[in-house]
């Protein structure tokens, strides 16, 4: 018996020796002994009943050379005991069995015959001192074809030979639950990553250590403080956020933010704001509003009329035809070419105050910034009609009464303009919170949960209890979500001084935890797995889900689900009205109901019925591209799904990061020991060829640095295992491998599998990725890549070249296993997401036709970019393309632009870092030049 705290796991064997149980002797025998020994090929003349004489059934089949085989077979639906004297003894059992195995039946023929073999078979399991007691007598009747078959036996013999009576007992539901589970499988992972076909997963694969929180959050460990107490103030709008995010600092970190104190601040404010809102400062405020209105309005009129004024005696004909446009409009002759300079240099100012006026009007109300501008301009129309009445000479006769007006109209705006300082100086402005802001003392907490992070996590090998370990996760998850907030609001950045450290890698600050990741998955925490490329996401979190599967109780289920396979590129969702976690689910029943017997409703029904509910989805940073929207509705299943548990998996990139909410877990680079380990179990049968390849890596530092990831150390060894010289490079590795498929191997074993040319299987393959991978997609129908290829790769129309290029598509599925299938509808992709982005790495230094600007806005083909930044001579030259095409703006592109440079040497990298950071500048003034102009 379990402990009450523990779960009852009930797996699908134990079910069904229950079921064995609950049955009756007779139904046992007949619903189930008999179906199985039929199926053998026994035709069975049943003998149940009081008249059985300790023979339940005799089974008969013709046996080689004329000899018939005949079996007997005794049932008994009790647990056998070593307690003799009591019917159910095992002795007293024992010696029936002697009996039988004495005893003659008759035959088909009519003769009578010993049996072959006599059987005992019980529902239940044998006990072992119960066997151990008569265990000489059991050895003496082996030979004689006495056999004993336990509930145990049964089962595995009936799950083998008749599954259809295990759905039958198990019922529909645990049926349902057995085929959804069957999603869980590494297959499409180990074909995309070559294991061989003996080769076990567990032989080598090592649980990764992994630091907790995203990349963004890593930089705290790097962080340093120059803190400071800094005057603040906070607009009503925004008051509600501000102040909830000071109270979540407050209360995680036991300290003083602001000063005076929240209460106070809100009192402070809530007197001030009864004195803005009072009737007699509402009144100032509604002629303030006022005054200034008719103030910017004469000051319209008055530019417009002295306008006219210079325009009547710069142009002739000026009113008389109305059609004219400006540019006909010919200079007055009596004019001099000096008097005509003067009065445009009066238009052009005109137009200036003009503009200067067009701006203000926009404004909404009047602050004491808006009120000194509109002194400005009321000075500068001063010194313009002062300028005006200089040139009065040249002016027409018809200009002195209009001069007169403006100089009357001007006066009044004095006037006008000094009752407004009196009203704006009795005006009480509405108010902003107001307070200070103690950078210290928030530096000095984090500086401490520093140090509390990294003893939690250097202790948690000693931790064995599920509940400390869920504890200190779910405070790890708190805190990070709190520094997260902190850090982006400017103000609590500017008091705390926060700047991260340049001199050092974040990933050598980050603190590794060496613990299984099933550990810290238990404790029911939704979780998100980052990581890099090739860093074994999708390989952990198999493993986990093949582990729980194995052990939940019958009301719980486990779910493994591959975005790329859910949400295919044929998913449509044309009901607008329909949202995000609607989308998801449909697409979930209709992934997990195909090719079974249930439809995508009684899936979900189904799965809504469970207790409990774990949901891995894989490759979210595959999919968001195409389904923006999938962040949101996963999010969204923790509503629908009251007790379920969400761990999700992508890389750490792009602006939908900081959507995910879960504790945040990344995946480390392999340690030095955990590649040796790996090599030890890759090679465990080769010892010596494991060495030559850990030595290869010991006296090559390049390799060293970049093989710590499951993918580059399983290309590695694979590679060692055709003999195939060893690489120095995560390119080389990639091209290694590809040649190797493309016909080396062959070449190695003196065969030739392939009718395509090399260099055309590799532009194909070249090719499709480019398009695959420009569709945010991983795989597509065979139909599909036959198309597409034949549109990219033929030079001509020919028959004879189309065939060519089908031919090279079906050869990069077999016998190259270039393209591998990656759904279970039949489409075909490049296994790993790295091998795809490493063949449109590969099309970009082909192709320099194509236009890298598109990429390089996109965090989806980061890893691409990366790739073909290491494969090229130079890459400056993508930075003078992006400057001097119509993209000028340099900061779209800045994420992947220094992911580039940070292939690159030294030298090349403090050039270019440099060259990237005075554009982004650039874009920075021509962003404020476009503002003011706008």
């Amino acid at each position: 018996m379990t402990k009450k705290n523990e779960k009852q796991i009930i797996t699908r064997n134990q079910l069904v020796l229950s079921k064995f149980q609950e049955m009756s002797e007779a139904d046992f025998t007949t619903e189930i002994l008999i179906p199985l020994f039929e199926v053998q090929g026994y035709k069975v003349d049943y003998h149940g009943g009081p008249s059985e004489g300790g023979k339940d059934f005799i089974c008969r089949k013709g046996g080689v050379f004329g000899f018939e085989e005949t079996c007997v077979v005794q049932v008994k639906k009790t647990k056998p005991s070593a307690a003799v004297g009591k019917t159910n003894s095992f002795a007293a059992i024992v010696s029936q069995l002697q009996q039988a195995a004495e005893k003659k039946v008759p035959s088909l023929s009519g003769d009578e015959q010993l049996p072959n073999n006599i059987y005992f078979i019980t529902p239940y399991e044998i006990d072992v001192r119960a066997l151990a007691s008569r265990f000489e007598a059991v050895a003496s009747l082996a030979p004689r074809g006495v056999r004993v078959l336990d509930g145990r036996a049964v089962v595995e013999y009936l799950i083998a030979l008749r599954p259809d009576l295990v759905e039958k007992i198990c019922g529909e539901a645990f049926v349902l639950k057995q085929k959804l589970l069957s999603n869980i499988s590494n297959a499409d992972l180990l074909s995309a990553l070559e294991y061989v076909g003996e080769k076990r997963v567990t032989d080598f694969y090592c649980d990764l250590d992994f630091g907790v929180g995203k990349v963004t959050t890593k930089a705290l460990l790097a962080m340093e403080f120059s803190p400071a107490i800094v005057s603040h103030s906070v607009s009503p709008g925004k008051w509600t956020a501000f102040k909830s995010l000071v109270e979540s600092v407050q209360e995680l970190f036991c300290i003083d933010v602001l000063v005076p104190p929240v209460v106070n601040i809100e009192e402070n404010f809530a007197d001030k704001y009864g004195r803005w809102l009072s009737p007699s400062n509402q009144e100032v405020i509604k002629k303030i509003d006022l005054l200034s209105k008719e103030i910017v309005e004469e000051l319209f009129a008055f530019v417009s009329g002295s306008a006219q004024i210079v325009l009547d005696t710069l142009y002739e004909d000026l009113s008389q035809d109305l059609s004219m446009s400006f540019s006909d409009l010919k200079v007055d002759s009596r004019l001099s070419a000096q008097e005509v300079n003067r009065l445009n240099r009066l238009k052009r100012s005109n137009e200036k105050i003009d503009a200067t006026l067009v701006s203000l009007k926009t404004c909404e109300s009047l602050s004491l910034s808006e009120y000194g501008r509109i002194g400005e301009i009321l000075e500068s129309c001063r010194d313009h009609l002062q300028d005006i009445r200089n040139e009065v000479s040249i002016l027409k006769i018809t200009a002195r009464s209009p001069l007169t007006e403006l100089l009357k109209r001007l006066n009044k705006l004095g006037k006008n303009y000094s009752q407004l300082d009196i009203l704006l100086k009795k005006k009480v402005n509405e108010p902003d919170y107001e307070m200070q802001v103690l950078g210290p003392s928030i530096a000095k907490a984090i500086s401490e949960k520093r140090i509390w992070l990294s003893k939690g996590i250097a202790n948690l090998s000693k931790v064995n209890s599920p509940a400390q370990v869920r504890d200190f996760f779910l405070a790890c998850q708190r805190l990070f979500g709190v520094i997260e907030r902190t850090l982006a609001n400017k103000d609590l950045s500017d008091a705390l001084g926060a700047k991260v450290r340049k001199d050092v890698p974040l990933s050598d600050l980050t603190e590794r935890i060496s613990m299984p990741l099933r550990k810290v998955f238990a404790t029911g925490i939704h979780c998100a797995i980052f990581g890099e490329a090739g860093a074994g996401k999708t390989t952990t979190l198999h493993q986990y889900a093949d582990y729980t599967a194995k052990n939940e109780c019958e009301d719980e289920l486990t779910l493994f689900l591959p975005l790329t396979r859910i949400l295919t590129e044929q998913a449509s969702y044309s009901d607008e009205k329909t949202t995000a976690v609607q989308k998801l689910e449909s697409s979930l029943g209709i992934y997990l109901a195909s090719g079974r017997s249930y439809c995508s409703a009684d899936v979900i029904d189904f799965i809504k019925g469970k207790r409990r509910v774990t949901f891995i989805f894989d490759g979210v940073d595959e999919v968001i591209k195409r389904t923006p929207w999938i962040v949101e509705a996963i999010s969204g299943l923790e509503v629908i799904y009251k007790n379920c548990q969400i761990i999700i998996s992508s890389r750490a990139s792009g602006s939908y990061v900081n959507n995910i909410k879960y504790l945040a877990v990344t995946l480390l680079p392999f340690t030095d020991e955990q590649v040796s380990h790996f090599i030890d179990g890759w090679f465990v049968n080769d010892s010596e060829l494991g060495g030559l390849v850990k030595a290869h890596i010991s006296r090559t530092p390049a390799l060293r640095e970049i093989v710590r990831s499951p993918l580059l150390s399983t290309i590695l060894c694979v590679l060692a295992e055709h003999n195939v010289p060893l690489p120095s490079s995560e390119p080389d590795m990639y091209k290694e491998r590809l040649e190797l498929l493309l016909g080396r191997y062959d070449m190695h074993k003196k065969t030739k599998r392939v009718e395509s040319r090399q260099a055309v299987l590799e532009t194909t393959a070249r090719k499709l990725a480019f398009y695959l991978h420009s569709r945010t997609t991983r795989a597509a129908s065979p139909a599909i890549l036959q198309e597409v290829a034949t549109r990219m790769c033929s030079k001509g129309p020919s028959s004879s070249e189309a065939r060519r290029i089908r031919v090279a598509v079906k050869e990069l599925d077999d016998p190259c296993n270039i393209l591998v299938p990656m759904t279970g509808d039949g489409d075909f992709g490049f296994g790993h997401l790295r091998h795809q982005e490493y063949l449109c790495a590969r099309e970009l230094c082909a192709n320099r036709g194509i236009d890298l600007a598109p990429l390089l806005s996109s965090p989806w083909w980061k890893g691409v970019l990366e790739l073909f930044a290491r494969m090229t001579d130079d890459v400056s030259y993508v930075i003078s393309e992006i400057v001097t095409k119509d993209y000028s703006n340099v900061t779209r592109y800045k994420d992947n632009l220094l992911a580039m440079i940070a292939t690159r040497s030294r030298d090349e990298r403090r050039h270019l870092s440099a060259l990237i950071k005075e554009h982004c500048r650039l874009d920075d003034g021509d962003d404020f030049a476009l503002y003011y102009e706008n």
